[in-house]
Parts: structure tokens; C-alpha cells; sequence
């Protein structure tokens, strides 16, 4: 295990950090789907496997990239921003702010690095939204051999999809400190095509892809 740990840079704290936040995010978009108790056990575990791989790869991304320019990179909580997002959760606010923390930066930068380092976390999510919409095409043609284990599947896919299509375009706004308030000052062409192809997902790819899926298999 510490080899593993040392291999990855990780230490014991910073995958406690980690998990704490996955799992807070993980709850706080079951309860704000506001699913019947009897689903609610069904809806965290589809929001752990899209919202969570989707945040934990995120961050791992600016991590990595911040390591691969020799800087120190450690992802730390926000237990404020943790507890916000669960109450706001609770109490139904039709907006959650998704506040779980970050990957901390210990080593000085230059406007080109900072800014690759902070589009490597939305490019990650562009990429699992691809992949999970992908997806839905060979699950959707399980639907007359196995239909309930399809239905969720698709659901599952569907979901992350979108989920992490929402995730890049959030984090591409250019409000500090989100990603694309680095992203945008080191390249303009970089950060309109990220945030447009983003959008797109949300609005047309991912939509026409689960339609399309649904249509010739369903």
C-alpha cells in the first residue's frame, strides 16, 4: 500500500480528503434529486459512480499535470464548502454550489503551466461525458436480452454523461477560482473552445447520442 501511495504521490490524509469529498458530493446530489426513500440507496450509488469518478478525476488531473511540471500538487477539502453543499442540498435550492475543495498548488508557475494544469480537469470530465454517452449505445442493445439491468444502466450512463458535461461547463466559468479564470488569461482561442464544445455536450451531443441510442435499440 505505500508504495502504491508513494508511486501516485498520495499519502493516507490527502485520499481521506479525497474520499470525504466524494462522499459529501455523492449525498448531496441524491438529496437533491429528492428520490423516494425506497430509491434513495439506488440513486447514491449511480451519483457515486458519475459524480464521484467525475470530481476524483478532475482533481487527480490538475494534480498530475501540476506534477508532470515538477510542482507539488495535493488535493485538500473544504469542509465548509462540504457541509454548504449537503444543507443546501437538503433544504431543495434549486442551485447547488459545488464547493468540495481543490488541488492545492505548492510550487510557483508560470500563466502557461497554471493554465494547462486547470484545463486538464474539465477536459477530463469532456472526456468521461464522451465515454459514458458512447456507452449507452452497446448497453441500449442489451435492452431485449437483459431489460431491467439495462434500464439501469442507461440511467447510470445517461446521468454521467450529462453530469460531467454540467462539471467542464461550470468549471470553465472565469470567475476565480474556478478553472477558467486561468484558462482564459493564458489562452482565449483554448478557453472558447473548451467551454463551446462543453456546452454542446450539455445541449446537443449528449441528448442526440442517449435519443439515438434509445431509438435504435430501444
Amino acid at each position: 500500500m505505500s508504495s502504491f501511495l508513494e508511486v501516485f504521490y498520495f499519502d493516507t490524509d490527502e485520499l481521506m480528503h479525497i474520499a470525504c469529498a466524494v462522499l459529501a458530493l455523492t449525498l448531496a446530489f441524491t438529496l437533491l434529486g429528492q428520490v423516494p426513500a425506497n430509491l434513495f440507496m439506488l440513486m447514491f450509488f449511480l451519483n457515486l459512480v458519475t459524480v464521484g469518478l467525475g470530481v476524483v478525476l478532475h482533481e487527480l488531473a490538475h494534480k498530475f499535470v501540476a506534477i508532470r511540471y515538477g510542482a507539488f500538487a495535493r488535493f485538500i477539502a473544504w469542509p465548509a464548502g462540504l457541509a454548504l453543499m449537503i444543507i443546501m442540498a437538503a433544504m431543495h435550492f434549486p442551485l447547488l454550489i459545488a464547493a468540495p475543495g481543490a488541488v492545492y498548488i505548492f510550487t510557483p508557475l508560470g500563466k502557461k503551466e497554471y493554465g494547462i494544469v486547470s484545463v486538464a480537469g474539465p477536459l477530463t470530465n469532456i472526456a468521461l461525458s464522451l465515454i459514458f454517452a458512447a456507452a449507452m449505445f452497446p448497453v441500449a442493445a442489451l435492452t431485449s436480452a437483459m431489460p431491467g439491468i439495462s434500464t439501469y444502466l442507461m440511467l447510470l450512463l445517461a446521468s454521467g454523461a450529462q453530469i460531467n458535461a454540467w462539471l467542464a461547463v461550470f468549471n470553465m466559468l472565469p470567475i476565480p477560482p474556478l478553472d477558467g479564470s486561468k484558462v482564459l488569461p493564458w489562452d482565449g482561442k483554448v478557453y472558447a473552445g473548451v467551454i463551446v464544445f462543453a456546452l454542446l455536450l450539455v445541449f446537443i451531443i449528449v441528448p442526440l447520442l442517449a435519443g439515438s441510442a434509445q431509438l435504435l435499440f430501444g
